[in-house]
């Protein structure tokens, strides 16, 4: 709590407003410092609202200069019965034709019942044979602390990566109801077990005494005729581009019938262009691209609420430069009709922003693909458009090197000075407006003083 003062109460002086306007005007140079500390917290913000921009395109620019990005396809099923699909890169157009012959599955072996978790299986090995494995056996070491059930399957577990078999508890609700679920890591697993544990519980079983409740089985998929075998369900890059995914095996649609494709109902998948999304993707570019120009028209215009922070800044000046030469150049190492983004429908406007002709983009996207990729994602050695913003981008956005890193560590030396003198200032002027009170307070007892004592002759003159 402050300290509370009364002031001319023999001077009949406002002391207390007379301390205050010599204060007011005496503090005008600490004003002017939290000025400038504003000013430079306004002046960083508006480059980290620039630098996010910045990488705003840079984000756009980049799902348009990686080829599998750009082109975007779209897939569809005659139905969902048998198998899902899921578009994971650059794609062939086509269709072709699904049957699932089996699925996959990994060997699973189940133990004999224990009363509990906490039952001691002894300590020792437990080994696992795993065909085809060069490396095999594998043997899994059993120590003291390991040696309960649940320890067991702890340390079993922690050489599963090895080994490529791992453990799982379940509990049936019976007496000896906790079981060992041994698993293979996949479909082309197949695993003995055998195990040298000694100083267990009298009567426990052993755990590696085990019944094989599901055998290893690979999946089995026609496509178009040809037989894809796979030890997962999802079958990736057999038609490329496309994750397909094994949910169910196919109906028999002729028993008799040897050729795969006729004995199994099959599921026809559809794969074309999704022009659409990349025309979003174009949009996209040109929505982030505009929203730079905006806010560099907004943070250079002398009447700016901004108070022009950028205007001065040689550097943002040069992004703007570069920015519009790339939008001006030839790209992708085409010739004629698709080599420059003008061609593509999108057009530099007299502000500096782009302006996407929606027809212009889809004739170029329906009559021209191939150079219209090039152009943007680059061909070969030729690089496209987005390798240039993407390269221009990472410059300038670079957390060691780049504008806003840079700009952030003078405003952080130039925060530090300023809040060090304003701390300084702040101290000298609670001190300088305690020591006017003091004197102030010192003039009131002096005047009580000679009050009292005029008073007083006053009185004897009488």
């Amino acid at each position: 709590m402050g300290d509370v003062t009364f002031g001319g109460l023999s001077s009949g002086m406002d002391t207390a407003s007379i301390v205050d306007a010599i204060m007011q005007a005496e503090r005008a140079p600490l004003r002017r410092l939290q000025k400038r500390q504003k000013i430079n917290d306004e002046r960083i913000g508006a480059y980290s609202s620039f630098n996010d921009k910045l990488k705003a395109l840079q984000d756009a620019a980049e799902k348009l200069g990686d080829e599998k990005k750009i082109q975007s396809s779209k897939t569809t099923l005659s139905n969902e019965d048998n198998i899902s699909v899921e578009s994971s890169g650059s794609t062939m157009n086509g269709e072709y034709n699904i049957a699932v012959k089996q699925l996959s599955q990994v060997q699973k072996n189940v133990s004999a019942g224990f009363e509990s978790v906490s039952t001691s299986m002894g300590t020792g090995t437990i080994t696992f044979t795993v065909a085809g494995n060069d490396k095999s056996p594998f043997t899994v070491e059993i120590g003291e602390k390991d040696k309960t059930l649940k320890g067991v399957v702890e340390a079993i577990n922690q050489q599963s990566e090895k080994t490529g078999v791992s453990a799982a508890l379940i509990n049936d609700g019976s007496d000896k109801g906790y079981r060992v679920v041994f698993s293979g890591k996949d479909a082309g697993t197949e695993f003995t077990i055998s195990s040298n544990l000694t100083g267990g519980e009298s009567g426990a079983p052993d755990i590696a005494t085990t019944e094989k409740t599901q055998s290893a089985q690979k999946a089995v998929a026609y496509i178009d005729g040809i037989e894809i075998v796979s030890n997962s369900n999802t079958l990736k890059n057999a038609v490329p581009g496309v994750d397909i995914t094994l949910d169910k095996v196919s109906r028999i649609a002729d028993p008799d019938a040897t050729d795969a494709m006729q004995k199994y109902e099959t599921t026809r998948l559809g794969v074309t262009p999704d022009n659409e999304a990349m025309k979003e993707k174009v949009n996209s570019f040109v929505d982030a691209y505009n929203g730079i120009m905006k806010y560099l028209k907004k943070g250079t215009d002398d009447t700016s609420s901004m108070n022009s922070y950028l205007r001065t800044d040689s550097t943002v000046r040069n992004i703007k430069r570069e920015m519009q030469a790339i939008v001006a150049s030839t790209f992708g190492g085409n010739s004629g009709s698709m080599s420059m983004l003008s061609q593509a429908g999108i057009e530099t406007q007299k502000d500096g922003t782009l302006k996407v002709d929606g027809k212009k983009l889809d004739d170029a996207v329906a009559d021209n693909y191939t150079n219209f990729v090039n152009m943007f994602a680059g061909s070969g050695e030729k690089e496209g458009v987005m390798d240039r913003f993407e390269a221009l981008m990472e410059k300038y956005t670079d957390s060691v090197d780049g504008l806003y890193s840079g700009r952030k560590k003078a405003h952080d030396s130039t925060d530090k000075t300023l809040e060090n003198q304003i701390t300084r200032m702040e101290s000298r002027m609670e001190k300088r407006e305690k020591s006017l009170h003091a004197q102030f307070a010192a003039m009131e007892d002096m005047m009580s003083l000679f009050t009292t004592q005029a008073s007083f002759l006053s009185s004897a003159l009488l």
